[in-house]
């Protein structure tokens, strides 16, 4: 795999500051594969992944616990805390603020691992299935992804003769490893 080194113009959302009530860092682990981005929201790109049961260090949250300044084996971004497994309360995690600098121009390495796979794009027989057999979605917080786990309680549905199953999640078709309950498709 060639490594890719794209230039760029960050203006507003590029580069961050943190400030820190408090010095400690606390580790945590991925309980789903999870985006690493460049700022506190889904709206950020995206500079790495954390694969689902690997280890970050947490520098701190924002301040309502939902997203926390992380670094995943040297890459620095922001992460989604309800992916995130630790012995502390988010609550209780030092706080951290997400600041806007002005324009910079960066240098971005894509990391060497690879990125998350998904399954093939389905059929479109599926795609027709999974959109006249419309659910009722469910509700999650962050964002949806491939990799996510779906709690044992959200029901998943049958699509005939294919190996996934299907919901709408936050409004949105995926397609559902049944065994692993996985996420492995989310549908345009």
């Amino acid at each position: 795999m060639k490594s890719l080194i794209l230039k760029g113009t960050v203006a507003a959302a590029g580069l961050f500051a943190l400030t820190s009530v408090a010095a400690a860092q606390v580790e945590a682990t991925a309980t789903a594969d999870l985006n690493l981005r460049t700022g506190p929201g889904t709206g950020y790109p995206v500079v790495d992944v954390i694969r689902s049961s690997e280890q970050v260090i947490i520098n701190g949250c924002d301040e309502g616990g939902s997203w926390c300044s992380v670094n995943h084996a040297g890459v620095e971004g922001w992460a989604y805390s309800g992916y995130l497994a630790t012995e502390q309360a988010m609550e209780v995690m030092p706080r951290t603020t997400y600041e806007t600098t002005g324009a910079v121009e960066v240098e971005v390495v894509p990391p060497p691992r690879e990125v998350i796979t998904e399954v093939a794009p389905p059929p479109r027989e599926v795609i027709t299935y999974v959109e006249r057999n419309r659910v009722e979605p469910i509700y999650l917080e962050g964002e949806v992804s491939v990799g996510i786990g779906l709690p044992e309680t959200v029901e998943v549905y049958d699509i005939p003769d294919y190996d996934y199953r299907y919901v709408y999640v936050n409004g949105r078709p995926v397609l559902v490893e049944p065994q692993s309950r996985r996420v492995v498709y989310v549908m345009p």
